[in-house]
């Protein structure tokens, strides 16, 4: 079937605005794909190095001391943070946006972005005067807002993590400088040398989050997909465990470049967003600069960026690509749930699924949009033969790593079970669910009081986390992008993702996933696709009743028992959209709370 014909893409809407646009399907895209951290930082930096006008980034998370896996630009370049110094240093404008956090529920995220603007900025003084416009940077909190005033499940639960913030400063009271997010509800007490919360905290809570992960370089290339650059994305395919400088690392994660048309529509993105967020982080900086106390955080006026002409791109491939997006903003007066400006990813995962006539293949973070389920089960009824695959983490990232279990936890995990389950019921032996887990004994406790905990743990191994975002459907489709399959990606946070037509690209893309989740068995290329489910079912029950380094791959199967959570009628029902985890303090130090 030529889903083209069948209305996959979606339908352009004409609005000049660099925001809200929509770009149509561009024609003559070449796409190639990047399995797995190291994978991706090379063929970024290789890109970056050779950089002559611009290099545009966006991050949901990122650290300046990253290390350089590929190609160098200029003297001395052995991290992300020299990489970027020297071309700007070389005239190459250098522009990122960083996500900011808010800064009582996620305070760990908070102070390490604000911690990287800090380097970023020492960085950029180093520059010569005439140079320092070329590096700039902007902490971007979305904008969407949730008064507490207006929900009391908000104010209590804030004001016990407020006291909680207060505990901490006053353990480490150099911290409060790296984190702005607080200084209008802590207050310093002199007589005491002790920091105490303000006696009415004003607490405005920031639930969404701007979570893409795209680098565009002269407007030549762009990169899109799930991967941050931290310690923790540090990986190979192998996944050896332990890598120089990252041991026990075990993440697997998926990016994708395009070069030709849809350039300019990654690079139109990062535009509209810079020309707006700038303005949004300069008045944060200024209002927090007046409660600092002492403290304050540098200033940086930033430039605007001129709008992106329109695509113009001699042919580069042979694929049909579409950029699609979920943004959202406030949604006025203290309202519970942002509004949505663009949901173009739950729109392509709609109509891809939709259009699916042999398999669907699915590896993601989460799967908790139900309406995932709905879709699958209605063209399963339409097409009997079906095959569909989906790629899960062995445990949510909210139980595997913090342990915690709360309402928004266990709503969660709720939603995610029940798809999962009604999808087994509807599917059965045409369904396969599985995990990736590492080649070697689970891990053993460090310390003596610490006891083993098997939250992360299948077939006697640790997992490898499932971070990617990848959908393909019958070799000819694919979509690759930072959106998880739940309703906060589908909704929400600001998303990006790329997708395309072109069968030797999905093909490729799902050949290498499968070889190295499967082992590279013989003959996998010329699989019937009626016998994908039972191929997968084989090895992956063989990989996990065998010893971990007689495994073929990583893969095993995933039991959708294990996590049940709980429906709480504690969390109203709008609140659903914002989970899994606006109420979650990760640490990123320790590649704690992943989202």
């Amino acid at each position: 079937m030529d889903l083209e014909v069948n209305g996959l893409f979606l339908d352009t809407e004409e609005d000049k605005d660099d925001f809200r646009f929509l770009a149509p399907a561009r024609k003559d895209a070449l796409i190639k794909t990047y399995i797995d951290g190291i994978n991706t930082f090379k063929a970024m930096e290789t890109e970056i190095a050779a950089a002559k006008e611009s290099v545009y980034l966006t991050f949901w998370m990122f650290d300046v001391a990253i290390p350089l896996f590929g190609p160098t630009k200029g003297p001395g370049a052995r991290t992300w943070g020299d990489m970027l110094f020297n071309a700007a240093k070389g005239g190459v404008d250098v522009r990122l946006i960083l996500s900011d956090f808010d800064a009582i529920a996620q305070i760990g995220y908070h102070r390490q972005i604000w911690r990287m603007y800090r380097k970023l900025m020492e960085r950029r003084d180093k520059l010569d005067a005439g140079k320092r416009d070329r590096l700039q940077v902007i902490c971007s909190l979305h904008d969407a807002t949730i008064s507490g005033i207006l929900d009391p499940f908000i104010n209590k639960t804030w004001a016990g993590k407020l006291q909680a913030i207060v505990a901490g400063l006053n353990e480490s009271p150099t911290s409060y400088g790296e984190k702005p997010g607080v200084w209008n509800n802590v207050e310093f007490i002199k007589a005491k040398s002790k920091f105490r919360a303000v006696k009415k905290p004003e607490f405005t809570v920031s639930p969404a989050s701007h979570h893409q992960k795209t680098c565009v370089v002269d407007g030549r290339i762009a990169f899109v997909g799930g991967l941050d650059v931290v310690g923790g994305r540090v990986d190979l395919q192998t996944h050896p465990g332990d890598i120089s400088g990252f041991p026990g690392n075990g993440w697997h994660d998926v990016q994708c470049s395009v070069e030709g048309e849809p350039v300019a529509d990654v690079a139109r993105n990062f535009v509209g967003r810079w020309n707006r967020e700038r303005l949004l982080f300069e008045k944060f900086v200024k209002d927090a600069n007046a409660l600092g106390r002492g403290h304050s955080l540098r200033t940086l006026i930033t430039t605007p960026i001129a709008a992106v002409p329109a695509a113009a791109a001699p042919r580069a491939g042979n694929a049909r690509a579409q950029v699609h997006r979920t943004l959202s903003i406030d949604g006025g007066l203290g309202l519970r749930s942002p509004d949505t400006v663009r949901q173009d990813i739950k729109n392509i995962y709609e109509n891809a699924i939709g259009s699916a006539e042999r398999y669907i293949y699915i590896e993601n973070q989460y799967l908790r949009a139900t309406t995932i389920g709905d879709w699958i089960i209605d063209r399963k009824k339409k097409v009997p033969g079906l095959q569909v695959i989906i790629v899960l983490p062995v445990a949510p990232e909210e139980v595997g790593y913090d342990k915690t279990v709360d309402p928004v936890t266990l709503e969660g995990i709720a939603l995610q079970h029940g798809l999962l389950t009604r999808l087994k019921g509807k599917l059965k032996g045409d369904l396969g669910l599985y995990s990736m887990v590492k080649r070697a004994r689970a891990s053993k406790p460090k310390g003596d009081n610490e006891k083993p905990s098997t939250h992360t743990q299948s077939c006697r191994s640790d997992m490898i986390l499932v971070h990617s975002k990848v959908m393909i459907i019958d070799d000819v489709f694919a979509t690759v992008g930072s959106a998880n399959a739940n309703l906060r990606s589908f909704r929400v946070d600001t998303e990006m993702n790329l997708s395309w037509l072109d069968a030797g690209s999905a093909t490729k893309l799902r050949l290498d996933l499968w070889k190295e989740m499967l082992g590279s068995p013989k003959g996998i290329a010329d699989w019937p696709v009626s016998e994908y489910v039972k191929r997968w079912n084989g090895i992956a029950e063989a990989n996990c009743k065998a010893g971990p380094k007689n495994r073929n791959g990583f893969v095993v199967p995933h039991d959708p028992d294990r996590f049940k959570g709980d429906k709480s009628v504690l969390i109203p029902a709008e609140m659903t959209e914002l989970l899994p985890a606006w109420t979650e303090d990760g640490t990123p130090g320790s590649e704690g709370v992943v989202v």
